[in-house]
């Protein structure tokens, strides 16, 4: 296996969630491990130093207004890879007109915050309840990653190491090998990123996403790069999928970049049905990827290629992406 992919061990995060805690003062940190204690922080060695001034702003401001966020849970703090525009979420009920004056603070003082926002509800989404609320500012993100300008909403996915996600991006167009007679599909496909760096090479590219925020984005993206090329549906891979190959749809190339938990088996054997000639798995956990990768393989395909990425320094877990041929007997 060759050697990992690599960064800078340091200042590689481009979003972090901290839990909040007001019994007896306003603390702002993570939990301790296997805990909900949460441990104060001031700084984290992980983290890109905009948002690291981020959160030293917030550390200093947000106790004096605490009475107006009785119910504040969560804060997830987010920047672009230029470090040039940074996004902030406040998670849980609020005094509204007071977080809006807040919102205005802290973008009087931290010129680089381009957007403020509240969400509140039960937890239905991760940590994100149903209800969103802009305060202030841009309602999306601008990022660039190689060719491709991107606006993300608060909560859609994107990889979370700056420096590394487009050296992942032409890996997987590496590996992909697709060509303009081509037809891929991107499962999984958050703001349609990949789907997109894949669009000029293929004849056309479907990306299958669930948050249907990220779907929003995603077809906006396509415009905003000129690419016309491209589908996106919103909708879960596990009942997306199974029907597209019940009707008939055929890849050429399937890209897969699940959560940890990996593919549900539903989504496997579709794609097994689908019979693409290469499969690209984007994997965040090594475990979830064998098992899938042992069911892909009994189908007929083999492992071909495999490149570890380590997309999260000073922690044990490590991206891994998986070129998978179908072997016709």
């Amino acid at each position: 296996m060759p050697p990992p992919l690599a960064g800078l061990p340091e200042y590689y995060r481009n979003r972090a969630v901290l839990h909040v805690a007001q019994n007896n003062g306003m603390s702002i940190g993570f939990f301790n491990h296997l805990t909900h204690r949460i441990c104060a922080v001031e700084k984290c060695l992980l983290l890109r130093r905009e948002l690291n001034e981020l959160l030293a702003l917030l550390r200093e401001v947000l106790p004096r207004h605490a009475d107006a966020l009785p119910q504040l849970r969560n804060l997830v703090l987010r920047c672009n890879g230029d470090g040039t525009e940074l996004l902030l979420t406040l998670v849980g009920e609020c005094q509204l007109s007071a977080a809006e004056d807040l919102a205005a603070a802290l973008m009087r003082r931290e010129p680089r915050l381009a957007s403020v926002w509240v969400n509140t509800g039960p937890p239905l989404y991760g940590i994100y309840g149903g209800e969103w609320r802009r305060l202030a500012g841009a309602e999306q993100l601008n990022e660039r990653i190689g060719p491709l300008r991107l606006r993300l909403s608060p909560a859609s996915f994107l990889q979370v190491n700056c420096q590394l996600i487009l050296p992942l991006y032409r890996l997987a167009r590496d590996f992909a090998g697709i060509s303009r007679h081509e037809r891929a599909f991107d499962l999984y496909s958050g703001v349609g990123s990949i789907a997109l760096y894949l669009a000029p090479d293929s004849e056309r590219v479907c990306g299958i996403e669930n948050y249907a925020p990220a779907v929003a984005d995603a077809k906006e993206n396509a415009v905003l790069n000129g690419i016309d090329n491209c589908r996106f549906i919103a909708g879960a891979a596990e009942d997306s999928l199974p029907q597209l190959a019940g009707s008939g749809e055929r890849a050429d190339v399937l890209v897969v970049d699940p959560p940890r938990a990996g593919c549900a088996k539903r989504v496997v054997d579709a794609i097994i049905t689908m019979r693409p000639r290469r499969i690209v798995y984007v994997s965040c956990d090594p475990a979830t990827l064998a098992r899938d990768v042992r069911l892909l393989a009994a189908a007929g395909y083999q492992v071909t290629k495999v490149q570890p990425v380590d997309m999260f320094p000073r922690t044990p877990h490590v991206e891994c992406v998986v070129l998978m041929s179908r072997v016709d007997k």
